[in-house]
Order: structure tokens, then sequence, then C-alpha cells
């Protein structure tokens, strides 16, 4: 990792190397020791990368789904190799390109032909996160026709990519009705599954809260969520999930419904 940092660094704002001066080959030879690297979590590389998708997004895109199949295919330790960084000192911006849409449903149906693989399922949502940023209407659309697919597995991605959205996606009522009946289509697992991804995002995503503030910003959201259940219809998957999630409210501590929705974490205590 000290070796690929100070690679990283040399393309930095303030030193001779640019990335867009690579020739193919020497940027595929960078491209393949970064795949091999055991982290890529310094400011350096994630800068560099940020500096990459300006112009190549999918060498970046390719970089992080081969580190994924790297840690799945089980080459190096588990406790020695992190494939995706932590956090992004630079967030790299794909909305740039006009491509953008197509480089979201490439990370979709990627994470959906391996669905069967949770390391799949979890980083390769963490993948689209890193691409959609904010989940504005395009990305809420590549996942709300994911749902509307008759293939399973894409149903599956698109309940593991809501653990990642930002919290106020739950809060989108039109948003959350239409998700829920999509996936009901399919069973009422597959509308667990995208419930309890959803229900992860606003639980896992809310700010750290001191307890004066805790205080105000629950009668805030008993305030939201009263409104909201006023109009949703009794008895739907809709009004079961609003009700969890003003469970939760009432007690962010503790949550009645047998769900899984705390993100796993590949870090080292």
């Amino acid at each position: 990792p000290s070796v690929a940092e100070a690679m990283a660094a040399a393309f930095g704002p303030y030193n001779v190397l640019s990335w867009a001066d690579m020739t193919e080959d020497q940027a595929d030879k960078i491209l393949d020791q970064l795949r091999e690297c055991p982290s890529i979590d310094s400011y350096e590389i994630t800068v560099l990368l940020a500096e990459i998708t300006k112009s190549q997004p999918d060498r970046v895109l390719h970089l992080l789904k081969d580190r994924v199949r790297t840690w799945e295919d089980g080459r190096y330790s588990r406790t020695s190799y992190q494939p995706l960084p932590r956090t992004w000192n630079v967030q790299p911006d794909f909305k740039v390109h006009d491509r953008y849409p197509a480089l979201l449903r490439s990370v979709r149906d990627w994470i959906a032909e391996g669905g069967a693989s949770s390391a799949r399922r979890t980083m390769g949502a963490e993948i689209f996160a890193v691409v959609a940023g904010r989940f504005d209407e395009q990305a809420r659309a590549i996942l709300l026709e994911a749902l509307g697919s008759d293939d399973t597995w894409q149903v599956v991605a698109a309940g593991a990519i809501l653990h990642e959205a930002q919290p106020e996606l739950a809060w989108d009522y039109d948003f959350v009705r239409q998700v829920l009946r999509a996936a009901a289509r399919h069973g009422a697992s597959y509308a667990e599954a995208v419930g309890s991804g959803l229900l992860a995002a606003a639980i896992n995503g809310s700010p750290p809260m001191t307890l004066g503030r805790l205080s105000s910003e629950q009668a805030r959201r008993d305030e939201e969520l009263t409104r909201i259940l006023d109009q949703t219809p009794q008895g739907s998957i809709e009004e079961r999930f609003y009700q969890s999630l003003a469970r939760w409210n009432q007690n962010p501590m503790h949550l009645e419904d047998q769900i899984n929705v705390h993100r796993p974490d590949r870090r080292e205590w």
C-alpha cells in the first residue's frame, strides 16, 4: 500500500505526472498492480481514482469489480486484503458522463449475475452507491427497473443496493410504495428483503444524536410518520414498513422486527 500511495501521489495536482499522458499499456500496468494491492484506501489513491473517473469511468469500475472478485476467489487472506476504500476522500463524479445510466446498470447487473455471493451483493451495493452518490431520479428508476424484472436476482440486487441509499430515501412515500409493491409481486421474502434494505438505509445513515437533539429529531420524525401513515392503505405493505420505522423511531436502540438491518463491517476491531 505504501508503494501504491507514493505512485498515486505522483499524479497529484502539484506534480509532473498526468494520467492523461499515460499510454494504454502504462495505464493497464498501473491498474493491474492496483488490483493486487492489499488496500486502495489512502487519500492519494482515492484522489487518483477520482481523477481517472473524469475521463475513464469504466476503468475505475473494472478495477473495483475485479478487487471484489479477488476477495470472492479467496486469493488473499481476508484479513490482509481490503477490496474497497472505507471512505472516498474525494468523491468520484460519474454523473458528468452521458453514460451515467449505463454505468449504473452495469453495476446492478453485475451484482445480479453473482447474486448468490454475499460479498458481491454487499460490496457491489457499495460500488453502486459510489456511482450514484445521492440516489437521483435516474438511479431510482434503474432500481425500479430491476424490481419490475422477471429475473429475481435483479430484485435481490436492488434490495442489496437499497442498504446503501441515503436515509431520506426511506421517507419518500411514493418511491417506497413503488419498490415494496414491485418486490411483493415476486413473493413475501423479496418484499421483506427490499424493506430491510430501505430500513437499513434509514437507520444506518442517520447521523449520531446527542440526547437533546435526539428528542427533537424523534418529534420531527413522529410528525412525519403520522402524516405518512395517515395516507397509507390499512394493511398494505407500505403501512407495515412505516410502522416498523415508527417503532425504531420510538426506540432507536432496539427494533422488534426480525430483520437484518445493519450493514456488514469488514474492519478489524
